[in-house]
């Protein structure tokens, strides 16, 4: 009998441009080389994404980049995870970065705070 070790998939949103319309390829570039360094790979598809800060009721429209990560999401990676997520938040200049991970659920990364559990 064959022995398989299934991984699950991971999700995190980086944006492609800054709040201010500023390009983040310098930042995109040094998360990803991130992304290489812990998890070997991923896939990575464009999209658009929005939300609403419940503060100030505006809405904000970008694109964004979408990358899949296969992995064994033991809490090494998880933590690893995070920690791109967390300098992804502070480098871009973002309010928060979206976090999927398999069997935790969706967080949104602060740059200077905990991961905050989605609502």
């Amino acid at each position: 009998m064959m022995n398989f070790q299934f991984t699950q998939e991971a999700t995190i949103i980086l944006p492609v441009t800054g709040n201010d319309g500023m390009n983040l390829k310098p930042q995109t570039d040094t998360i990803v080389a991130e992304l290489f360094d812990s998890f070997g790979g991923f896939t990575m598809q464009q999209a658009n994404g929005a939300w609403k800060d419940p503060e100030t009721g505006r809405e904000y429209w970008e694109p964004v980049s979408v990358y899949h990560i296969a992995s064994v999401w033991n809490e090494v990676n998880i933590a690893k995870l995070v920690s791109i997520a967390r300098k992804a938040a502070e480098w871009m200049k973002q309010e928060a970065i979206y976090l999927s991970i398999p069997s935790k659920g969706v967080l949104f990364v602060k740059a200077d705070e905990a991961a905050l559990g989605a609502a």
